[in-house]
């Protein structure tokens, strides 16, 4: 055994006499460690390079560390209580023996011959105790390796002459084996890290009879699939085998015994032509499964093809109109196998008989495999790692030059497939070109039409046409790194020539377009290479997650049809383009904050998947990827945007069937039928309906319609799809309703145009999903078919007098299905209205409901007479209550008290009254309940209107004066003759009423004409603040006395009153201009600020929490109060004095404008300080009442004191004044709180205008003369 020690630098040598030496790397020193006495026949470090486990030639265990020391020893066939069977002294003869770790290093194996007899134990490492022993019968060679995962432990076993390998569990029992194809036997077998790959030496169980051979095995879905095997000529014997140690890497090292080295890099990939052909490699058969036709997940397939030995690499025909797969296989011979029809492997004419087949797959078709004779590869190279068709007979296959070949570069054999020698096989010629690209290998090749792509493992791309004529690739130079995985991407062009680009996947997992990085962290990659809506990149991300990218957004434009919105990008992974970097607060605001916007919004083009799901195939033509899942087996998952491109395909070619079929198995939302090419789907309806051809189906399509459109700005699919422009001419008249009716009604214009006779059920479902439902019509279809059913003798006749034509004896079942979509108590109701009562009895039978409950009700409605009445009861049980009313008026004059009492009691008096219009003494009855009805609801001028009607003008006089109609009252009191007494008391009454309601105005002039009190006139009038009537009535009265004792002191006292209201409000204008002067700065230099980051003002105000709010509420004061929160304002003041008709209004709630309270520091501050500044304004009606006040000082004599009052007014309003202007130059932005009620404020301010209030004598001097000048 040879190992290197890392922590010593040194290697380490243990020889078959026993010597364990330390090679020292540096200084090339030897040093003894150690020596096992009779000899060593195995050892093995422990995974952690710890422990050193050592069998020795006398049948002793041994556990050293790294100092030497034997930390246990442990006699093997007293451990495992064997027999000594021996030489006559008793000693223990071993041989063949192999030791093999857990990659925990927790357990160990041990596999030999004790005295002749085979073992094998698993041993503890703590303890170097025995903690099992497996069955060895038929275990043959040394060969021993346990995976790495610590799942089963493997050893060659030879049953029957057949070579296998054995598994067993850590408890010893046996868990399955797998049959190898070769002769002889296994010399070593070795894991890879990740425990994927079996590595298998097999030696020729006679010494130059036939090659060595190294085998790769790989075990998916229960099978085990030799992968690949490579062949050494004869004399490489001693072949040894290490894989790379480096996480990650799946590179096995080969050292021969002349010296010889090789490495070889495995990959794996999916084999799979651009028809959709998957081809799985299984030593010398290729399982072959077209997944346009079938989806078999590997070891079962549509047909497997055979050729003479294991298969190294293949390669696909494509762009031929059949396939056809090529093969280099172990021995360096090729194959060749053509398909008879396209992708059909499974064709008749390839298939063998099947009872020439003896494997256990004897039920899958089985092709046979040609060989190209005058072809042997083995002669100018190693072993072939990549071949591509370069034309349809023409193959390239790249490969190292055999071992010991002076040539360094990789050698590139071009294969010209000639013609058939009959059923042997194909005659080829070869061309043999070393690769002029020294110092790089060719490491990866994909076909493009007429060419191939060959990359070498710098990354550079070289474009390799037939007769080896090379040349730069056209698209890009190369990748910037090796790319293990690579397809190639061709779009057609309008000019003809396709266009190529590559595709790169490094085993990082970053994934390129051309020289681009477009995604990270990704695990694999197709391309879609045709069909509906074009080409497409497909790949699964380390996150589980499928992304579907078209090629136009990879080129960064878009397609007819095909919308990306900036939301929907920025969710997949690195964007599809170049990622902008973003300055570090972006970055921080962008992860603290996602936008909404991405991550409420679904991206059609991502979809999540199983985890460690790998891309397959996405065979053309179809919408489907098919993934593989870790454990082996295949899924298939149809992405939302290949569907979606597949229905707008079928419904521009009007494959309604295709695009139903599509849209119903993958869950698309029925609309997208009828929204993508609307309203062409209401003149084709009735091919809708040919090919559909399904009664239920045209059902749930109506039951699916949606208002609005999915493809419209908020729908479902808005982001992927437009509505096509180039839709039918539809007239106006089919589109009346909208969207849901007018496709209703073409719907069941189609069915009825059909004329099957089988449509019932879509007729009535077109009328129950009518917007609004019209289940009275789906109802009456139903009645007119149940009514074939019994008249008519057969069962399908139609009826002709109904107005959809419909069929009979479906009744039941069209009930039944409506049923399904309508509550049946909602139908139960509908029938009843339309007292139908075996019609609703039928729906009651069909509701599965006991019809017990309901037939009690139904037998008491059919004993009901007469008819108008069994239909007022009806109505009534369905509350409706005009139709009730109706039909009891129609009943007769039996009923017509009940028809009062019905009609008072639902207030339907007025339609009560226009039902008797035609009876006189019905419609004065009618019109004494309708007052008394009114005036039971507060109505009192109505009512008073009602009495007067019916000539009963004293219930009339009492329903005015009660409702304040007071001059009303008075002309029909005097109208009816009324004594000048009964008069005054009256009008007594009402200046009661009206003063004690505020109307000051009204009370005074009743007053004054009715009562002759001229005194109380005056007062209230003053009270009124309407100061040039109060004068006039008192000079007109001869009363001059009540303007110096009454008017003047009121008028004193409201204009001290105002003085002070003025002057407070000009001092909060001020300061709240200069306020919101301040906070405007402060506003402006934070947007600056804010600004840098890409963010907006309002979004910085959102993140703030409400401690300023509080911070400005303390005791319910403020930097803005002067005073408690009851004060009140100009505004609140002049509400409350303005002049009306009927006097002063009441007072608003208090609470009201509490919305508008100023908060020092929050958010809303400058937009309450801008809605508080625009409701300073004074009112006109306040402006107006100071007119009246200043010209009645005047003519008091106090022109000083008027004069004071209007420059104050004057005062306020011009500062109010400059305010607004201001706010309206600069208004609050629009995104921050409360800009909205500010802006509300500014829109309802009227302001002064041009009432006329200031006196010119009144008004301010402007002294431009100096004084004494």
């Amino acid at each position: 055994m040879i190992s290197f020690l890392l922590e010593l630098e040194s290697l380490f040598l243990c020889l078959s006499s026993g010597e364990l030496l330390l090679i020292d790397c540096k200084g090339e020193d030897v040093e003894d460690v150690g020596i096992v006495e009779g000899s060593l026949a195995a050892a093995a470090w422990s995974p952690d390079g710890e422990i050193l486990a050592l069998v020795s030639g006398q049948g002793n265990l041994l556990l050293m560390n790294m100092e030497w020391e034997v930390l246990s020893e442990v006699c093997l066939h007293q451990a495992m209580s064997l027999s000594v069977v021996g030489e006559e002294n008793g000693s223990t003869v071993v041989s063949n023996v192999a030791v093999s770790w857990r990659g925990d290093g927790q357990y160990f194996a041990v596999l030999g011959e004790l005295n002749a007899m085979r073992t094998l134990s698993i041993w503890e490492r703590e303890s170097c105790s025995l903690h099992s022993t497996g069955d060895t019968t038929n275990l043959v060679g040394r060969a021993l390796a346990w995976q790495p995962n610590g799942r089963h432990i493997y050893a060659t076993c030879n049953c029957d002459g057949h070579l296998s390998m054995k598994l067993f569990e850590k408890n010893g029992l046996g868990h399955g084996s797998f049959d190898l194809p070769s002769q002889g036997c296994v010399g070593q077998a070795i894991w890879s890290l990740d425990s994927q790959l079996l590595a298998l030496v097999v030696e020729p169980s006679e010494r130059g009879s036939m090659p060595w051979k190294v085998q790769v095995w790989r075990r998916s879905n229960w099978h085990w699939y030799l992968k690949h095997e490579r062949c050494f000529a004869t004399g490489c014997q001693g072949l040894q085998l290490l894989w790379d140690e480096e996480a990650g890497t799946q590179q096995l090292h080969i050292l021969t015994g002349r010296g010889g080295y090789c490495c070889l890099s495995f990959v794996l990939d999916a084999d799979v032509s651009h028809m959709g052909t998957a081809a799985v490699v299984d030593g010398h058969k290729v399982l072959m499964t077209p997944f346009r036709h079938m989806v078999m997940p590997p070891p079962l397939s549509a047909a497997k093809v055979q050729f003479l030995d294991p298969i190294q690499c293949l390669a696909f025909r494509n762009g031929a109109p059949r396939e056809a797969l090529a093969v280099v296989m172990s021995t360096g011979k090729m194959g060749f196998v053509e398909c008879p029809v396209e992708d059909q492997w499974d064709h008749p004419d390839l298939l063998q008989d099947p009872s020439e087949d003896n494997s256990e797959e004897c039920n899958m078709a089985t092709v046979s495999g040609m060989v190209i004779h005058e072809v042997e590869l083995a002669d100018v190279i190693g072993a072939a790692r990549h071949m591509v068709w370069l034309h349809e007979n023409r193959v390239l296959v790249v490969g190292a030059p055999p071992l010991g070949s002076a040539n360094s570069g990789d050698v590139c054999v071009e294969v010209e497939i000639c013609d058939r020698k009959g059923d042997v096989g194909y005659r080829g010629a070869v061309s043999v070109r070393a690769s002029p690209q020294l110092g790089h290998q060719i490491c990866r090749m994909v076909d493009v039409p007429g060419a191939s792509v060959l990359q070498l493992d710098n990354g550079s791309l070289i474009k390799y046409a037939a007769e080896h004529q090379q040349s730069p690739f056209p698209t890009v130079a190369g990748f910037p790194v090796l790319c293990p995985h690579m397809c190639c991407l061709v779009v057609p062009q309008a000019s003809g020539l396709p266009q190529a680009h590559v595709v790169g996947l490094t085993d990082k997992g970053q994934l390129y377009f051309d020289a681009t990085a477009i995604s990270g962290h990704v695990t694999s990659m197709l391309v879609r290479r045709s069909g509906a809506g074009g080409v497409f990149l497909a790949f699964v991300t380390g996150s589980n997650e499928l992304h579907i990218v078209p090629y136009a957004e990879l080129q960064g434009s878009g397609t007819e049809g095909f919308k990306t919105t900036q939301s929907s990008a920025s969710r997949r992974v690195s964007g599809y383009k170049a990622v902008r970097r973003s300055g570090p607060t972006q970055d921080m605001h962008a992860a603290m904050r996602p936008p909404a916007t991405v991550t409420n919004q679904t991206d059609l083009h991502i979809r999540q998947v199983e985890q460690g799901s790998r891309l397959v195939a996405s065979p053309p033509g179809t919408s489907k990827v098919i993934l593989q899942m870790t454990r082996g087996n295949l899924e298939t998952v149809c992405p939302r945007v290949l569907v979606l491109c597949a229905i707008c395909d079928a419904l521009q070619q009007k494959g309604y069937a295709e695009a139903w079929r599509l849209a119903t198995s993958n869950r698309v939302d029925l609309n997208v039928l009828v929204d993508y090419r609307w309203p062409a789907f209401v003149v084709e309806a009735d091919i809708f309906v040919a090919e559909v051809d399904n009664e239920e189906d045209i059902c749930d399509m109506m039951m699916a319609l949606k208002p609005g459109s999915t493809l419209q700005e908020g729908g479902l699919y808005a982001d992927f799809l437009s509505p096509t422009v180039q839709t039918p001419v539809v007239p106006e008249e089919r589109l009346i309703g909208g969207k849901i009716p007018a496709i209703c009604r073409a719907i069941r214009t189609a069915v009825q145009n059909a004329g099957k006779g089988t449509y019932l059920k879509a007729v009535v479902m077109s009328h129950a999903r009518n917007a609004p439902p019209d289940l009275k019509n789906a109802l009456q279809c139903i009645r007119d078919a149940r009514e074939a059913e019994v008249t008519s003798e057969k069962p399908d006749v139609v009826v002709n007098g109904g107005q959809d034509g419909l069929p009979a004896g479906r009744s039941g079942e069209a009930l039944a299905g409506l049923m399904l979509h309508v509550d049946a108590e909602k139908l139960y109701r509908e029938a009843l209205g339309m007292y139908d009562l075996e019609l609703a009895y039928m729906v009651v039978t069909h509701a599965q409901r006991d019809p017990g409950e309901y037939l009690l009700e139904l037998q008491a409605f059919s004993a009901m007479h007469p008819l108008a009445y069994q239909k007022h009861q009806i109505d009534l049980h369905l509350k409706r209550y005009e139709l009730a009313l109706h039909n009891l008026v129609a009943a007769g004059d039996a009923f017509f008290e009940k028809a009062v009492d019905l009609a008072k009691e639902q207030g339907l008096m007025r339609d009560l009254l226009g039902l008797v219009d035609a009876d006189s003494n019905k419609r004065k009855v009618v019109l004494m309940a309708y007052g008394e009805w009114l005036e039971g609801r507060g109505m009192l001028e109505d009512a008073g209107t009602a009495y007067l009607a019916t000539g009963r003008e004293d219930m009339a006089i009492e329903s005015y004066r009660a409702a304040g109609q007071w001059r009303t009252a008075l002309m029909l009191a005097n109208r009816q003759g009324w004594s000048k007494r009964a008069v005054t008391d009256m009008a007594h009454k009402l200046y009661e009423d009206l003063r004690a309601s505020g109307r000051l105005s009204e009370a005074a002039s009743v007053a004054l004409d009715y009562l002759q009190d001229t005194d109380d006139a005056v007062v209230l009038l003053a009270e009124a603040r309407q100061w040039q009537e109060a004068v006039h009535i008192a000079y007109r009265q001869g009363r001059g006395d009540l303007v110096e004792t009454t008017v003047a002191p009121a008028a004193a006292e409201c204009a001290t009153t105002l003085l002070s209201d003025f002057r407070e409000a000009e001092q909060r204008v001020s300061r709240y201009f200069e306020r919101l002067k301040d906070v405007r700065a402060k506003r402006i230099a934070m947007e600056a600020v804010v600004g840098e980051t890409g963010d907006t003002l309002a979004g910085a105000l959102e993140d703030r929490d409400g401690a300023g709010e509080d911070a400005s509420t303390v005791a319910g004061m403020s930097m803005y109060t002067d005073r408690t929160a009851a004060g009140t304002t100009v505004a609140s003041t002049a509400s409350v004095s303005a002049l009306t008709v009927g006097g002063r209004k009441p007072q608003r709630r208090k609470g009201k404008n509490k919305g508008l309270k100023i908060r020092q520091g929050s958010p809303e501050e400058e937009a309450t300080l801008c809605a508080h500044l625009i409701n300073l304004c004074p009112t006109r009606q306040m402006c107006e009442e100071v007119g009246q006040l200043t010209e009645l000082l005047i003519l008091l004599g106090h022109e000083r004191d008027a004069r004071v009052l209007q420059q104050s007014l004057g005062a306020l309003v011009s500062a109010q004044q400059r305010a607004a202007d201001d706010i309206a130059q600069n208004p609050p932005p629009a995104g921050i709180p409360g800009a909205r009620a500010s802006s509300k404020a500014c829109v309802n301010n009227t302001g002064v205008g041009d009432v006329r209030w200031k006196w010119d004598i009144l008004r301010a001097v402007r002294c431009d003369t100096p004084l004494g000048a």
